[in-house]
């Protein structure tokens, strides 16, 4: 299972206290739910996934783990990153937003200009935040 974090409903969008697990959208309800991985592992079938068992998080929140090996600390979907990378011999720091292309099946960092594929990032230097919170 892939790990999902959101923004509990009951709290402000730009509290950032967010709940990791598995992602849950009911269609019929329009709401989305984060099953915390307590719950995943041990209430696998549907039929046990009783409201005390699941979190309502704000929708547009809710943010993807991203599987990057040649980082040391967490990263998901709608992060801000600080990154470098190399084109023409030159190495350049570039700020912008994980995202994901489902066309590709990869993970880009979106700038205000372009889009790189984090696989050609030579190096993520820091998280700086994420887009799910209002800067201050």
């Amino acid at each position: 299972m892939r790990p999902y974090r959101g923004i509990r409903i009951e709290k402000d969008k730009n509290s950032g206290e967010f709940v990791f697990g598995a992602a849950w959208k009911d269609e019929d309800r329009n709401k989305t739910y984060i099953i915390p991985k307590q719950t995943v592992s041990h209430y696998a079938s549907a039929a046990c996934r009783a409201s005390v068992f699941i979190i309502e998080v704000h929708p547009d929140s809710v943010s993807q783990y991203v599987e990057y090996i040649e980082y040391e600390g967490d990263l998901w979907e709608g992060d801000i990153i600080k990154a470098e990378y190399t084109c023409l011999c030159a190495t350049h720091t570039i700020t912008g937003f994980i995202s994901y292309d489902n066309a590709s099946a990869a993970w880009y960092l979106e700038t205000e200009s372009e889009s790189t594929a984090l696989v050609d990032l030579d190096k993520i230097l820091e998280v700086i935040g994420n887009i799910h919170e209002e800067s201050e």
